[in-house]
């Protein structure tokens, strides 16, 4: 699993339809790159406290990690932008919350 680059990142805000949540905000892509590339954005208006933003980021990565595992044969851009009710969420919430998001999409 890759990060995003900052152009792929601009296409999938201008291009893709999001899947909302309370938390999230997903949108998914296929690539044509050889591995899965994700980006988990957290805004500083959401969540003020950089140690919270990077928790968030860190869980989603982790959970999109457990997902992608062992739910897709093709391989496809991510974008997360998480929001400040993720704080409240625990990883186990993450993991279903994101499998609801992009589990119909995967192959």
């Amino acid at each position: 699993m890759k990060r995003l680059p900052n152009d792929a990142i601009k296409e999938l805000f201008e291009t893709v339809r999001p899947d909302r949540s309370p938390a999230f905000l997903v949108r998914l892509r296929e690539s044509q790159a050889d591995d899965h590339q994700i980006a988990a954005i957290v805004p500083k208006k959401q969540v003020a406290k950089a140690h919270d933003r990077n928790l968030v980021k860190r869980r989603i990565r982790a959970a999109l990690q457990e997902i992608l595992a062992y739910k897709s044969a093709k391989n496809y851009d991510i974008l997360v932008l998480g929001s400040a009710k993720a704080l409240d969420y625990s990883y186990s919430d993450y993991v279903k919350e994101l499998t609801d998001r992009i589990a119909h999409k995967l192959t």
